[in-house]
């Protein structure tokens, strides 16, 4: 655990005791936020920028040393279908059917059904 994280525990403990001795709750919460939330979080940003920065660099440099990926075709591939139709499965499985206020013997009987004009 680094020395600025138990700073900003430490830090944020004062303030949490320094609010609860507030004679109102208004005012101990913007004792907590003016003293504790806001300092601590800019603080906590500025300190953490160049971690940031050094972090981003390292994935633009391994993601331009990965070889790119082919495009898929138009179409899609077969695991793109496979996909589709799983979810199609998975969708009826759960009860999502194009029509869900029937029955499931209402279903079965209203497409056997035919229309006379």
């Amino acid at each position: 655990m680094s020395i600025a994280l138990i700073v900003v525990i430490g830090w944020l403990y004062v303030t949490v005791l320094m609010a609860a001795a507030q004679p109102t709750a208004l005012a101990g919460l913007l004792t907590l936020i003016g003293y504790g939330l806001l300092p601590v979080s800019l603080l906590w940003y500025l300190f953490t920028t160049k971690a940031r920065r050094r972090k981003r660099e390292a994935g633009e440099q391994e993601e331009a040393q990965t070889p790119p990926q082919p495009l898929a075709s138009a179409q899609g591939t077969e695991s793109d279908k496979d996909q589709k139709r799983d979810r199609k499965q998975t969708s009826r499985q759960q009860g999502f059917d194009e029509r869900p206020n029937l029955s499931s013997e209402e279903r079965s009987t209203s497409s056997d059904a035919s229309f006379d004009d």
